[in-house]
């Protein structure tokens, strides 16, 4: 019987993954999707996060770029992340006290030339990180795609006799598993990053920091909106992601890099630090519907802003990168996530 284990497990680590994805977030769902809808293999995916965590975290915005992808991949899916989105229609620029400078309908980013059903299709919206998640996870499940959570890639090695990649898990009592291909889709701080390109300089301190959270409101006037003050020496964006739910973002120059600082806010401490942000904007005369969102804010987070220049080679043999594995951007395009499914 002992011989009969061996041999079976043997086997096992003989029989190499088609494809294997480090990242179960936005890029290496996407990716995982595309591979089954084009070439019908179906890849196996790995994540470091101990589960699929719903309603945490802030929002993101989905913009035509991304959204034709989706769609191309699956109509079924794009209307599943649009149900559970909401349209921006508008973009407006603001001075801190309310007044607007500038206003642009959000359908301008589409080609003019294109009928009105793909106009809905493809009109920018904005969502909780947490449902596209989902949408992107629960689509994964419907195709038999295979998620495993808990699992951290700390090192791959291409077996030059058999062309084979192996993947070693941070966690030693997961064996070792072979991949024909291997896409690292792991983030900023990828780890399969250094197989492609190196001991790769880390991302760096841009020397500005983000307080982001979200509120059960929604503004007054409908869109993504961008107040700047001179006085305050910040600038906001604020966009919708429900019907009565807006999603802020303020960022500041911090020159002193604090990474114990950062992360998810306790109530506690969300309360206090919103309440004296909120008392600071009246103070430098900000608009009270600006400011609203500080007074109703949940899951509130402190984050530093990073930035690495994108990396030359993206691919090395069987390896290759994707988002932000390869090209981490600073948040203010708006356009991360829309590369890394267009990388997809």
């Amino acid at each position: 019987q002992e011989s009969n284990n061996m041999k079976q497990q043997t086997e096992e680590k003989e029989e190499a993954a088609p494809i294997l994805i480090s990242g179960a977030g936005i890029a290496g769902l996407v990716l995982a999707l595309a591979i089954k809808k084009h070439t019908g293999i179906i890849a196996e995916v790995y994540e470091q996060a101990p589960a699929f965590n719903p309603g945490v975290g802030g929002g993101i915005g989905m913009y035509p770029n991304g959204l034709r992808v989706i769609r191309d991949i699956d109509p079924v899916l794009l209307q599943s992340i649009r149900d559970a989105g909401y349209p921006y229609l508008y973009r407006r620029w603001m001075r801190h006290d309310g007044v607007e400078i500038a206003c642009a309908r959000e359908d301008g980013l589409l080609p003019k030339d294109i009928g009105e059903k793909e106009k809905e299709e493809l009109q920018s919206i904005g969502i909780r990180r947490w449902k596209l998640q989902k949408a992107l996870y629960d689509a994964a499940l419907k195709e038999g795609i295979p998620i495993f959570f808990g699992k951290r890639i700390e090192e791959v090695t291409v077996c030059e006799k058999e062309g084979l990649v192996e993947c070693k898990f941070i966690d030693e009592s997961t064996p070792p598993r072979l991949a024909q291909v291997v896409f690292g889709a792991d983030g900023v701080n990828s780890k399969i990053r250094e197989r492609v390109a190196g001991t790769s300089k880390q991302a760096e301190y841009t020397g500005v920091s983000c307080l982001m959270g979200v509120a059960p409101i929604l503004r007054p006037v409908r869109g993504i909106c961008f107040p700047s003050s001179t006085t305050t020496k910040c600038h906001m964006c604020t966009y919708p992601t429900a019907h009565n739910e807006t999603v802020f973002q303020i960022y500041f120059p911090t020159p002193t890099e604090d990474p114990d600082s950062w992360g998810l806010l306790t109530k506690e401490q969300a309360h206090v630090e919103c309440s004296q942000l909120a008392a600071r904007l009246r103070s430098d005369g900000w608009d009270e519907s600006l400011i609203a969102p500080l007074d109703n804010a949940s899951n509130v987070l402190r984050v530093g802003v990073r930035a690495r220049d994108p990396l030359e080679q993206w691919v090395s043999g069987p390896v290759a990168l994707l988002g932000d594995a390869a090209h981490p951007p600073v948040p203010y395009i708006g356009q991360g996530a829309q590369m890394a499914i267009e990388d997809a």
